[in-house]
């Protein structure tokens, strides 16, 4: 999925839509706009005409439009139609083609001028009645001698009435709780300004320059006085200098102030004076974000309330698994590593983003997160780049302490048995004369673990992520035939695991409507099937993970192949044999890197683990019924199936 988060901040509504007029993507705004959701109709399959309903018919747009196809469309205003709700109004559209190196888009940029319409009204009818006043005076002084006795009452009488105009005019922008600021070509900000301005832009800017108003750095208002001067000579449309001048403003509390720009034009048509309108978003934004804290604190009490075992083993691994990276680093970090070693650490931070995901712990995620892209940027990491890891644990168990004391996950007086004195203890029984099969009973009693307990806090996983994608899954359905492991020899393959599900939701899974679209159930199905074989007179986990999604398309392998490596022998690979290669270093179907996948790290990692148990891995589908991820490890034990595994 292609970055278009620099569109994100925008108060305009943005929409990028592809040849079809799918809607690839829309900021918040244009959501707000169509009285829908950025998730919602950033899936791909909403036309843009089905959304929103543009008057002009020939534009490329609408449904058999093809103007703005391929040029650009300067800034129009026209009508348009919610069609979801039948609001209408009138906007300002301007569309401009873009291609990238795959496929061609277009930006359609719609500045709502509805609102700006009803004040530029309301403000002109207030300068109406002003002229009107004046008319009147001016009736009046060619009275003067007929009323010469009542002159000083009318005068009285009219200059009462112009104040009260004023006074009006002044109340009504003050009520709009926005900070409106006038200024001319010289920057200067005139006496007219609502009293909103004194908080919102911390002084009253009365007099004073903008730049001096707005705090700008000297850079900044040398270009701000640059742009004044673009601004109005007109040598460019208004409409497309709009975001070259400052957009937010530095509120010394920490305030959220948005920036825009709107013209005053005089009768021929030319732009005399600029208003500036200061928004406070703060509340807005600090509310989007109190939502999603609760919404991950809920998810994650009932997270741990489920997976406590897993989670306290999630922490003791991850301090273990930092301390490890940042001793080698210490041994590595005067020379240059090498690249088998640098993916090496690179898996092992994804796999530890990925980890913290599954258990909301959004600080380690984050931390972890950016120390990849650290990594990619810089080659290397220094033990102290470590310390993030570390810090943003110990934030995370402070900042949640109570709330984990009280799920009895820490202050709680525990007996704790290490695994190595349990493991000690069965070899004791051998060595004091105890039969075989007691000593394997004790270590699958007190040393083995069920795996799809050890395997649960994934489901979660996979819900969040189908969360976030807007996409529908069935609870996981676990088949396992009571199959316990050894904890310490199988948590790290575990913890690979996190790619598969994550995949399974993000490649596989498709839309609710995509797949009512072919025939399957809006939510989709991922299932888990486990058994022990034995294999030449050893014991195995053979382990399944299989959902119903759209499967793997070889040809976009093979095209993804032929562009990193050039056009070879692809074509002569079977489908099966060519779908293999999703497990290679760095390959990744994705063009972009997303919050899910896209860096080709995550079933290489997943393979890594594999090999270094032993172990074999493969993947298997068929295109439009889903896929189904195979691997087989030898367990480490010497039980024979037919015996009960529990």
């Amino acid at each position: 999925m292609k970055d278009f988060s620099v569109f994100d901040s925008l108060i305009d509504s943005v929409f990028v839509i592809d040849e079809d007029r799918h809607i690839r993507y829309c900021n918040n705004a244009a959501a707000s706009l169509c009285d829908s959701s950025v998730r919602r109709l950033s899936r791909g399959s909403m036309y843009f005409y089905e959304v929103i309903r543009i008057n002009d018919e020939s534009l490329f747009v609408n449904v058999r439009g093809t103007r703005g196809q391929h040029e650009p469309v300067p800034l129009t205003e026209l009508d348009y139609q919610i069609l979801k709700s039948g609001r209408v109004g009138k906007t300002q559209l301007l569309m401009q083609p873009f291609s990238s190196e795959d496929e061609n888009l277009w930006v359609v940029i719609l500045h709502d001028v509805t609102l700006e319409e009803t004040l530029h009204v309301k403000y002109q009818g207030e300068l109406q009645a002003k002229e009107v006043v004046i008319e009147e005076l001016e009736r009046a002084r060619e009275q003067l001698e007929a009323y010469s006795k009542n002159l000083e009452q009318m005068v009285e009488e009219r200059t009462l009435e112009v104040k009260r105009a004023n006074l009006l005019l002044q109340a009504t922008m003050n009520s709009l709780g926005q900070g409106f600021v006038i200024f001319g070509p010289q920057g200067v900000c005139e006496s007219l300004y609502t009293k909103a301005c004194e908080e919102i832009l911390e002084g009253t800017p009365a007099g004073r320059p903008l730049w001096e108003v707005l705090r700008l750095e000297e850079d900044q208002s040398t270009s701000f006085k640059n742009w004044l001067q673009v601004a109005f000579a007109e040598s460019l449309p208004f409409e497309s200098l709009r975001d070259l001048a400052p957009s937010a403003y530095a509120h010394s509390q920490g305030r959220h102030i948005v920036l825009d720009y709107y013209p005053i034009r005089s009768e021929g048509g030319k732009i005399s004076q600029l208003v500036l309108v200061a928004t406070d978003k703060t509340a807005e934004i600090e509310s989007q974000r109190q939502l999603e804290r609760e919404k991950n604190r809920v998810q994650m009490v009932s997270k741990l309330i489920k997976s406590k075992e897993q989670f306290l083993g999630f922490i003791e691994s991850t301090k273990i698994e930092i301390d490890h990276l940042r001793k080698n680093a210490q041994q590595n970090f005067s020379e240059d590593m090498s690249s088998r070693e640098t993916s090496e650490v690179y898996r092992k931070l994804h796999t530890l983003e990925g980890e913290a995901g599954a258990f909301f712990i959004e600080e380690l995620r984050q931390a972890a997160r950016q120390l990849q892209h650290r990594l990619n940027e810089e080659g290397q990491l220094s033990p102290q780049d470590y310390d993030l890891l570390e810090e943003s644990l110990e934030a995370f168990l402070a900042s949640h302490r109570d709330l984990l004391r009280s799920l009895g996950l820490v202050g709680v007086k525990k007996v704790a048995i290490a695994q190595e004195d349990l493991e000690a203890f069965a070899q004791d029984l051998q060595a004091f004369g105890a039969s075989s099969e007691l000593a394997l009973s004790f270590e699958k009693h007190f040393i083995h673990r069920p795996l799809e307990e050890m395997m649960s806090h994934l489901e979660d996983l996979a819900h969040n992520v189908a969360e976030k994608l807007g996409k529908e899954l069935e609870p996981i359905q676990f088949q396992m035939q009571g199959v316990k492991v050894h904890p310490e020899r199988f948590k790290n393959l575990i913890a690979t695991l996190v790619h598969v599900f994550r995949n399974a939701v993000d490649h596989g899974i498709e839309s609710p409507e995509e797949r009512e679209m072919c025939g399957k159930s809006r939510a989709g199905r991922i299932e888990v099937q486990g058994e022990v074989f034995l294999q030449d007179g050893q014991s195995w986990l053979r382990l399944k993970i299989l959902d119903d999604g759209q499967g793997i398309n070889p040809e976009r392998i093979r095209a993804k192949l032929e562009k990193i490596q050039g056009k070879s022998h692809w074509s002569q690979l079977s489908d099966e044999r060519l779908i293999q290669y999703i497990f290679d270093p760095g390959f990744s179907s994705r063009d972009s890197i997303g919050e899910w996948s896209g860096r080709g790290i995550g079933l290489d990692a997943l393979k890594a683990e594999v090999t270094q148990m032993n172990g074999r891995v493969w993947v298997e589908s068929s295109p439009g019924q889903g896929a189904e991820m195979t691997l087989e490890v030898p367990l480490g034990l010497s039980y024979p199936t037919n015996q009960k595994v529990a």
